[in-house]
């Protein structure tokens, strides 16, 4: 087994670091390059709800709820369960119909229709999402 040393750059915010500060050593006696390779994240991670975007949230009598976020998808979801528990149906219209109707929305299979951070981007897509789907429970004339 032959011990290798190799140095590593991460991507930051779209340009190469070079400051020795930011860049990673691996030390090891790894064999092959599968192993190596094995010990980096890949390039691209499954961001999952942690982007911005339009995103969906199912409820179990078979509606929606379409919306739009500039901050993670996930912070927005904590926002709908926070107005829900605190009982301010005026401030979501998750809460709103949860609390209206007594249905529990699913907010673990929430699903990501198109990520985008720009304001416009994000409006324009959220209304034509609304728009395509309707069986949802969004507030009319209010897409946000």
């Amino acid at each position: 087994m032959r011990d290798f040393t190799m140095s590593v750059c991460l991507l930051f915010a779209g340009a190469v670091v070079t400051d020795r500060r930011f860049c990673v050593r691996l030390v090891g006696g790894h064999e092959n390059d599968d192993q190596k390779q094995n010990l980096l994240r890949p390039v691209k991670d499954n961001l999952g709800l942690r982007t911005p975007g339009v995103y969906k949230i199912p409820c179990e009598c078979g509606k929606c709820y379409i919306g739009q976020t500039g901050r993670t998808i996930m912070e927005r979801c904590k926002k709908h369960q926070s107005c829900m528990r605190l009982y301010y149906p005026d401030k979501s219209a998750v809460a709103q119909h949860s609390l209206e109707t007594g249905h529990k929305i699913d907010f673990s299979a929430t699903s990501i229709l198109d990520k985008t951070s720009g304001y416009w981007d994000l409006v324009i897509k959220e209304a034509i999402e609304i728009q395509l789907d309707g069986n949802n429970f969004n507030r009319d004339g209010v897409y946000s």
